[in-house]
């Protein structure tokens, strides 16, 4: 919004509130937001985030409770709407309490300092410590609530287990739900969709978590493999000239799911144009 001509950003920022406002007020009856902006999922036989695989009505990654990238946005999209000067003060001081309170409640829900990373989720009594993409968002984003400290020591963590030269993986290696091999009948590769798959799109999330924590010199060498990797796959692999929807997280991370995905190819793209800057 805040690169929109000063009119049109202005008219879109009501609608900026009355978004957040409906998710306070209840507008999904299977979340809750609470007063410290957290957004807590029911459990049900829905998946709420992008992990959304279901199979014979039952989430594959239910995710449940707090997710992390989900309260990473909604700091996120408060703080912007807080300081955007379109805004006008449209929130005015209940969200600015309310996002004090978020910034306070972020580090004790999710970091785990033995493992030097941020949780996947909260079920509200305990941490779910998976080592899963999802925290990027909450290392990237404009507007964070962890401290470049931390955020360095968590990247260090994804860095090792989650990147790959086609993207990152949905799930560590080391844990005992990996799904290596996107293959199979449905049921088995919607098993293995976010269990370890490895998915393209999701090297804007680490560019972007690497940029905020280290810099441009760092995100260009960190992402410099898989750009080479993605170069050779547009040319020679797959559907040419295009990107796929995901790859094995097993090397030699074979090309499965949708041989031109939108959302690989924007993403790539997003990087390379970000890295040539």
């Amino acid at each position: 919004l805040t690169e929109l001509a000063p009119s049109r950003g202005a008219a879109l920022m009501p609608v900026v509130w009355e978004i957040l406002q409906a998710l306070r007020d209840g507008a999904d009856a299977r979340i809750r937001v609470g007063d410290d902006l957290g957004v807590f999922s029911q459990p049900g036989p829905w998946a709420l985030t992008w992990m959304d695989a279901v199979v014979d009505g039952v989430p594959v990654t239910p995710r449940s409770g707090h997710a992390v990238e989900i309260d990473a946005l909604m700091y996120n999209a408060v703080a912007f709407a807080l300081d955007a000067p379109l805004s006008r003060g449209g929130g005015g001081e209940p969200w600015r309490r309310a996002l004090a309170r978020a910034k306070d409640a972020f580090l004790p829900r999710y970091w785990l300092a033995e493992l030097g990373y941020l949780a996947d989720g909260h079920d509200g009594r305990v941490p779910d410590v998976s080592l899963r993409p999802n925290k990027l968002w909450a290392l990237g984003l404009p507007y964070s609530p962890v401290p470049r400290d931390l955020a360095r020591r968590a990247i260090g963590a994804v860095t090792e287990e989650l990147l790959t030269p086609a993207g990152l993986r949905t799930l560590a290696p080391r844990d005992a739900r990996y799904c290596g091999r996107y293959e199979g009948n449905q049921t088995n590769r919607d098993r293995a969709y976010h269990q370890g798959t490895v998915w393209p799109w999701l090297l804007g999330p680490y560019a972007d978590a690497v940029l905020r924590a280290y810099g441009k010199s760092e995100r260009r060498a960190r992402v410099k493999p898989c750009l080479a990797f993605f170069e050779w796959h547009l040319r020679e692999d797959a559907c040419l000239g295009q990107i796929s929807e995901v790859f094995d997280g097993d090397p030699p991370h074979r090309a499965g799911g949708a041989p031109a995905q939108a959302w690989s190819v924007a993403e790539v793209f997003r990087v390379v144009d970000a890295v040539q800057a």
